[in-house]
């Protein structure tokens, strides 16, 4: 009985295996994006730039038409105090998102946020939005040590 359910099921496992099989072969792996350092030109209207340097600045950023540089804090600092200013340029009156906080470049296209912080390390993510629809994201890190 055991032998004649074997040989029912066993060309349904063959099935299954090589389809399994040829799928692993089709599949073809996403293409890399090369490491661009934190000092790389912004992308101009219409192009758009992906990079990461985690050994230089542990900063990400993607940006579409717009620029968006963030001047205080420096990425990988150590900060004592959970309330930390995050400071930058964009384009003027964008909208700007820091983390969970929303606030708006001033004419000059100078921003000014306040978030707070957790203990440890903390990912900051700048996303700014222009009335064109360009976009722009930089994300840096810091940590937060209290008591120090």
């Amino acid at each position: 009985m055991l032998k004649n359910n074997m040989r029912k099921t066993l060309p349904y496992i063959i099935i299954v295996a090589a389809v399994l099989l040829v799928g692993i072969f089709l599949i073809k792996p996403g293409k890399k994006q090369m490491p661009q350092s934190k000092s790389a030109n912004l992308p101009t209207q219409g192009q758009e730039s992906i990079g990461t340097n985690m050994e230089e600045t542990t900063s990400e950023s993607y940006a579409s038409g717009i620029t968006l540089d963030i001047s205080q804090p420096q990425p990988n600092t150590t900060v004592t105090s959970p309330t930390l200013i995050v400071k930058g340029r964009t384009s003027p009156s964008a909208e700007v998102f820091v983390n969970d906080v929303e606030s708006k470049a001033d004419a000059a296209g100078n921003f000014t946020a306040t978030i707070t912080l957790d203990e440890g390390e903390n990912p900051i993510i700048v996303v700014v939005n222009d009335a064109d629809g360009n976009s722009a994201e930089n994300q840096i890190l810091v940590n937060y040590e209290p008591g120090q």
